[in-house]
């Protein structure tokens, strides 16, 4: 028996040692017109089973060791020089001598004098800021109006969907989509290289969001940031106030930014309201002190090549101080033995949100495979104390008044653990799997308080809390790969949702489920033509503020309940587009959508109550134009059209309607290389659900100076012609509303901007992940 171990032995050994003799080794250098050495230049050696990666040393050497013997690829990629293709036979060691890499000067040229703003990508856009026309813009949310399937008048939106993920470098912002425009305009354009805007998400994107705005900063070695003070003035005075600070040296990269804002602002209302028995005939005027902050402070080390630890905190607060309510209502006929009353609303309303991200990344091989390990942590913290008096009328005689003090304080917490694994292959095919485990604790305690004699006594009829909590589990996969003309994408995400809530009338638990799958076609015809096709299942959850059943009585004739019952909303999406010459897009998009979440108004007892639902089903198509115009050297012209229609039923109502919108960016570039910024949008009347949203236009002027290379100076006037109005109408369960507000919205700032940089940017060339990145992506 031993002797039989013993042979085998050899027989493995000399295995071995006959394998090992038949791997060789291979060197060369690399050299430019002056016969110099050319270093930090990518060198790929390959065939179909074996991809080897290597980079030149400062004097243009490179090698290859332990290769079999075969025929293989040798690709030498830059920059800067042209391509070199070689096919090498390997079958001993040798000296492959010098390689001559010429100019790429055609190419040089294009990068610096003909850079484009806009670039397509597989899944979306690519808004080129450093070193293009864009980044004479003042921040994020300015730029982001460029991406031709974003809008921003009426909140941040991708293809008319409001549920956007933000990121900054990659990292998520968990903030709320209201949140999202105050964060963009924290991020200045000086600190920006580049903005992916992605609206064909993966299987990896959450399944309640639509799309992707990830912010790409730049890396400079040293220090560099930027200073701005913005002063306003729309009746009231207001200023702001930016500051963004970044540092790298070697392995560390840490950066800062803070901004703050305060303004006033007043508004004035009328609203109708007409029952089967009564009207209310209601005006309405306030005025208030708006605070927004925000602060954001990152930083990442990079161990080695492979191993690298990063975090992101934010700060975000928006704060509504000494905000006055007047409402003078008149009850047509009297209800209750009242026919007219009056409501003077005291509130200081504070949100704040806190987000912490921490990534750990490890890379796993030379084609960038890596594994990613993500924890997050948000909280959002809501207060808003209201001290409410309401006085009551009848026949022009004062009948008693009610004082109370309603106080609505809401927590929420989010905990998440991220795990992705990514594999490259040598082929341009990709394959990601991932898991992710997300628990959400909602604690909402709403106090309703009289005063009597002095005091305020609580109110248990309407005071109440409620707590609610969600486990959420998700796995998800997606392939990608590359054949011929096209490119391919299929993913396949799961959602299991469990909750449970309780408050001092209910406590019961509910769960979901959700497969949802993701197919992506882009073909390139040509260098000038691309088609793709998109075909997606979304859902949207519930806010959190949306379950709690409490009762919330607003004033004397109107109060608002959500539902813990409710279920997300399923949306079954597709999607195509075509793209000529990089330039100009037509977009077409279908959504059909079950299990609607909206608002109901319903008549009791003679106060109008507002609950929240599910149900219905709707069908809207939406096109969207993007048309650039250059129309002389002095004069860019971007135009965005969108034409949509859409139908929703719900129980015996059916509600239709189709509208269009109209924007139009123009950039004029004037003598002393100051350029003049007119915008322009119009938005016909249109509906949403069941609610009819009356025609808006704004028109905004800005003018940039750049007095010297670091100082900017910026001047414009914001909704020129004061047009900006919220018209809204509804005819519901027999219950008619008009609602119009006017806000004083026309403004006028002064900017003044100092950008600074002490060190130098980090040469791409020394940087191949992001090389390689670009290139595959562009190809």
């Amino acid at each position: 028996m031993i002797n039989r171990y013993l042979l085998l032995v050899v027989i493995l050994f000399l295995n071995t040692y006959l394998y090992a003799q038949e791997n060789f080794s291979i060197e060369g250098i690399l050299i430019n017109k002056d016969h110099s050495g050319v270093g930090q230049v990518t060198v790929k050696l390959h065939n179909q089973n074996i991809f080897r990666i290597s980079t030149t040393n400062n004097k243009g050497q490179f090698s290859f060791s332990n290769l079999p013997a075969s025929t293989y690829t040798l690709e030498i990629t830059s920059i800067i020089y042209d391509e070199v293709i070689k096919e090498i036979v390997v079958d001993k060691n040798f000296d492959i001598g010098p390689i001559v890499l010429n100019d790429k000067v055609t190419e040089l040229q294009e990068v610096k004098i003909k850079a484009k703003e806009l670039m397509p990508l597989p899944t979306g856009i690519l808004l080129n800021v450093d070193g293009t026309s864009l980044k004479a813009k003042d921040n994020a949310l300015n730029i982001i109006n460029y991406a031709p399937s974003v809008t921003t008048h009426d909140g941040i939106k991708i293809m008319g969907n409001s549920n956007v993920q933000i990121q900054l470098d990659g990292k998520i912002i968990n903030i709320e989509n209201d949140k999202n425009a105050l964060f963009l305009s924290t991020i200045k354009a000086s600190n920006i290289k580049k903005i992916e805007v992605i609206d064909r998400p993966t299987a990896a994107l959450d399944g309640n969001k639509s799309g992707i705005i990830n912010i790409i900063t730049k890396n400079n070695d040293g220090f560099n940031g930027n200073v701005s003070s913005n002063f306003m003035n729309n009746a009231y005075f207001g200023n702001s106030t930016d500051l963004s600070l970044f540092y790298a040296k070697n392995k560390l990269r840490i950066y800062g930014l803070a901004y703050l804002s305060y303004h006033k602002s007043r508004y004035n209302t009328d609203l109708d309201i007409i029952t089967p028995y009564t009207n209310y005939q209601t005006t309405e005027s306030g005025k208030l002190r708006r605070d927004e902050k925000n602060f954001v402070f990152g930083g990442e080390y990079t161990f080695n090549q492979k191993n690298s630890l990063s975090f992101l905190f934010d700060n975000s607060q928006d704060n509504d101080r000494d905000h006055e309510k007047n409402t003078q209502t008149a009850v047509i006929p009297a209800v209750n033995g009242f026919d007219n009353f009056h409501t003077f609303n005291r509130l200081n309303q504070y949100d704040k949100t806190n987000t912490l991200s921490f990534i750990y990344e490890r890379k796993l091989d030379s084609l960038q495979s890596k594994i990613s390990v993500t924890a997050d942590y948000a909280n959002n913290a809501y207060k808003n104390p209201i001290y409410q008096t309401n006085t009551f009328w009848l026949n022009s005689a004062e009948i008693v008044q009610q004082d109370n003090l309603q106080s609505d304080n809401a927590s929420h917490d989010i905990y998440a653990l991220t795990v992705n694994y990514k594999k490259m292959f040598t082929n341009k095919s990709n394959l990601s799997l991932g898991y992710k485990n997300t628990f959400v604790f909602d604690d909402f305690n709403y106090t309703y308080a009289d005063l009597v004699n002095g005091s305020y006594i609580n109110n248990d009829t309407y005071s109440n809390t409620f707590h609610f909590n969600q486990n959420l589990y998700t796995l998800f996969s997606s392939y990608s790969l590359q054949h011929k003309k096209s490119t391919y994408s299929l993913g396949l995400r799961g959602e299991y949702n469990y909750n449970k809530y309780h408050n001092s009338f209910i406590a019961d638990e509910s769960d979901n489920f959700f497969l949802l799958p993701t197919f992506l076609h882009n073909i390139k015809l040509n260098d000038n033509h691309t088609v793709y096709y998109y075909a997606t299942n979304r859902i949207i959850r519930p806010s959190n503020s949306s379950y709690n059943p409490t009762f919330i009585k607003n004033n004397p004739i109107n109060g608002s309940e959500g539902n813990e019952k409710l279920d997300a909303t399923e949306i079954y999406r597709l999607q195509t587009g075509y793209v000529l010459k990089n330039k100009y897009r037509a977009d077409v998009q279908y959504n059909y959508t079950e299990n609607n979440i909206f608002s109901v108004p319903e008549l009791k007892n003679g106060v109008i109550i507002s609950s929240m639902k599910n149900g219905g089903y709707k069908n809207d198509v939406n096109i969207y134009l993007t048309v650039p115009v250059r129309i002389s050297d002095w004069w860019e012209m971007t135009n965005k059209l969108n034409f949509s229609y859409f139908n929703f039923k719900y129980l015996n109502n059916n509600f239709s309607s189709g509208y269009g919108h109209f924007e139009t960016l123009n950039t004029f570039t004037l003598p002393h290389k100051i350029t003049l910024d007119l915008s322009y949008f119009y938005t016909s009347k249109y509906k949403s659900l069941y609610t009819t949203y009356q025609y808006t236009n704004n028109l905004n002027l800005t003018i940039n100076y750049p007095v010297t290379e670091n100082w900017k100076l910026n001047v414009g006037v914001n909704d020129i012609f004061n047009s900006l109005r919220n018209r809204v109408y509804y005819n519901i369960n027999e219950i008619q509303n008009h609602y119009y507000t006017k806000f004083n919205t026309r403004s006028i700032f002064l900017s003044i901007n100092y950008n600074f940089s002490v060190g130098k940017e980090v040469s791409e060339k020394t940087n191949k992940s992001n090389i390689e990145e670009e290139k595959n992506r562009l190809r």
